[in-house]
This record gives C-alpha cells, sequence and structure tokens, in this order.
C-alpha cells in the first residue's frame, strides 16, 4: 500500500526489487481485492511503468481495457432499466459502483463492478419487479430488504475472465420504507453524469454515508 502514498522514486526503488515471480504471486490478490487496476493507474500518475515488469503490465492493461468494455455495458444497460422505471413511474437512484466517480473512483473502469443497484420505495417494489421482468430479469434470491435479480447464463469460468463483460447481467433491488413527510435518501436524489449518461442517483452527503456505513459493516 505505501506505492499510494509513497514518492515516485521510493516506490519505484520498492517494484524494482520484485521480480516477475514475485509479481505473478500476488496477481490473484490484487484482482480479488480489487486494487488491480488502482495499481495500475497509480503506476501510470508516478510516471514508474517500467519499474514493473512488462508482461505484468501488459496484463494489467489488458484487464483494465476488458473492465472498460464491462463498464461501458453496465452503464448502457443502467440506461435501459432507467428507462424502463422512467415509464413506469417509479421514482429511484442508482447505488454504489458507478455513481462512487469522481468523489472517490476518478474513473468507472477502475473499480469492478458485478451488477446494478437500485434504491426504490417500498409502495413500488411490486412495480419495480413488473418493470424489470419486462427487460427479462428473474428473481434469484432474496435478503431482507435486497431482492437479487438475474438475466441470461453466465459466460465467466474464473479469474482469467474476471474483467471482461458477462453475458449474465445481475441487478439489485434495494427497498426502501418510507414515511409520509419525512425527508429520505429518495426526496434527496440528484440527476448525475455518468461518462455521458445522466442518472438519478443519491446526494453526495448520502454517498458518503452509505460508503462509511458499507466500511463499518465489514470492520464489524
Amino acid at each position: 500500500m505505501s506505492s499510494f502514498h509513497g514518492s515516485a522514486c521510493d516506490v519505484a526503488s520498492q517494484f524494482r526489487t520484485s521480480s516477475e515471480s514475485d509479481w505473478r504471486e500476488i496477481l490473484t490478490w490484487l484482482d480479488i481485492s480489487g486494487m488491480a487496476l488502482y495499481l495500475l493507474d497509480q503506476v501510470r500518475t508516478l510516471d514508474i511503468e517500467d519499474s514493473v515488469p512488462r508482461p505484468i503490465r501488459d496484463r494489467l492493461q489488458m484487464n483494465l481495457h476488458h473492465n472498460r468494455q464491462r463498464t461501458a455495458n453496465l452503464l448502457r444497460h443502467a440506461g435501459v432499466v432507467a428507462n424502463e422505471f422512467q415509464q413506469a413511474q417509479i421514482p429511484f437512484a442508482l447505488l454504489k459502483g458507478i455513481t462512487l466517480t469522481p468523489d472517490s473512483v476518478p474513473e468507472p473502469a477502475l473499480r469492478w463492478q458485478a451488477d446494478l443497484d437500485l434504491l426504490v420505495s417500498e409502495t413500488h417494489s411490486i412495480a419495480a419487479t413488473r418493470a424489470l421482468r419486462n427487460l427479462g430479469y428473474t428473481l434469484h434470491a432474496t435478503s431482507g430488504k435486497t431482492v437479487e435479480f438475474r438475466s441470461g447464463p453466465s459466460s465467466m469460468s474464473g479469474l482469467a475472465d474476471l474483467y471482461r463483460a458477462d453475458t449474465q447481467r445481475s441487478l439489485e433491488l434495494h427497498i426502501m420504507r418510507r414515511h409520509c413527510g419525512v425527508a429520505d435518501r429518495l426526496t434527496r436524489i440528484q440527476v448525475k453524469s455518468f461518462e455521458g449518461l445522466a442518472m438519478p442517483a443519491l446526494s453526495s452527503a448520502d454517498i458518503m454515508v452509505q460508503q462509511a456505513l458499507h466500511l463499518l459493516k465489514h470492520l464489524c
């Protein structure tokens, strides 16, 4: 993690002490932890790409290329879902993932994202389920106030395909109970642009609170 706060010279020196074999041993961890593409971005920012063995650098760059395509597919489908919800007059907000740009993530494609997350009210949950079924989704699992939907077979066979666009679409509905006359996250939504796609999302303050709560959950 010192690569994210050390000087370019110090980080490059540290990287040059690691062999290609050393790098290959930690690549799986970098992929699973979600740090691989952030590390590539930091290496580019520090302009020390030559300190990383060429085969490792090539792999990271290919992963970023594939993840950009994966993210673009997610954004396109987010637009399809948003259009379906808007036609059905279902108030909603896009959650997590893409909405963390640019405050927490400088570029959406640096973050690996498996699915879309939408916040809807309990009142509109049935209509939202119907809208998703119109788009070919089927119910996959329910956990508390979170309902997971999937559509199509998965084309991923393992870590080798981690960053590639998947043929299976996954989406989670996060259902929120609302109280008449009480301001909540859906009353504070803001329309934001993500790679040119305008989508309703949580306010910046609500996004920060959601991130803090998510981090606290992992710490606990």
